[in-house]
């Protein structure tokens, strides 16, 4: 099945861009964005996402605003118009690749529309790929980049209209691929591990910032009694030189707080 995409020269396989090498159906390929405004008056977070395996495309827009969540889900057959990145009332169009994405989310009976133009401010950080196997069993294989960005536009909340601004408004977002437990469908059936692993409990903070001439982005996870497991990030700067040395983190400290035993975050500083 040709796509649009099959008239650059950027194969990697012996098929069009509508396969992809892996046969493994917890495959996928998405875009996750998030914005927010300087008040705190809204927060979102959106995704759409490609199961070529498949043969699906789902996503979701969720807002918080006035003390209320809006919930807004889709899905739909991915083929034949796998290069067509909507579903339902949600759209996103690649504008300019690493600087431009626009998402538009129609009416609908939900009470949430929009149409954001993000633009990168800063290079992107480019995780390293994660791989994890299960006694030589390959479990997860993972690639991602993360951007900071502003954006301008407008969104609508319950019949009230937000205009979406540079000055106001900042977006953070991430594009993965890959394949890692929770996505795409049930895990198959297979032996169960030599040693039951432990239950992977504790703290993940997982960052995005901006400020005035640069930006950043820092993740680490902690165990339950706060030892450190990872720590990664540096600092993003507005050139995409990459000859420049990078400014990396090695440490955070942090004094979260939660309301009580649950995962509800209460306050603290980083």
């Amino acid at each position: 099945m040709l796509t649009k995409y099959d008239e650059y020269p950027l194969h990697q396989i012996s098929d069009t861009f509508a396969a992809v090498q892996s046969g493994y159906q917890h495959w996928n390929d998405g875009h996750y964005i998030c914005f927010c405004d300087m008040d705190g008056e809204i927060s979102v977070v959106t995704t759409l996402r490609l199961y070529q395996n498949n043969d699906v495309m789902d996503g979701f827009s969720c807002v918080r605003h006035e003390g209320k969540q809006y919930n807004l889900r889709v899905s739909r057959r991915l083929r034949p118009a796998i290069d067509d990145f909507s579903v339902g009332p949600m759209r996103l169009e690649i504008i300019e690749p690493m600087k431009l994405v626009r998402l538009t989310v129609g009416e609908n009976d939900f009470g949430v529309s929009m149409d954001i133009v993000c633009e990168t401010a800063a290079a992107p950080y480019e995780d390293p790929i994660s791989v994890s196997r299960v006694d030589g069993r390959l479990l997860s294989e993972r690639a991602v980049y993360e951007v900071v960005g502003r954006l301008e536009g407008h969104v609508t909340v319950n019949g009230k209209r937000y205009n979406v601004t540079k000055d106001r408004w900042y977006c953070f977002r991430n594009h993965s691929w890959g394949f890692m437990p929770g996505r795409g469908g049930p895990r198959q059936h297979a032996a169960p591990p030599l040693v039951p692993p432990a239950r992977q409990q504790g703290l993940r903070n997982w960052v995005l910032y901006l400020m005035s001439d640069y930006g950043g982005f820092y993740q680490f996870s902690e165990d339950p009694k706060g030892k450190r497991r990872s720590m990664e990030g540096e600092i993003l700067t507005p050139t995409w030189d990459r000859t420049q040395p990078k400014v990396k983190f090695v440490d955070a400290k942090h004094d979260l707080q939660f309301y009580g035993t649950t995962r509800r975050l209460k306050g603290g500083s980083i």
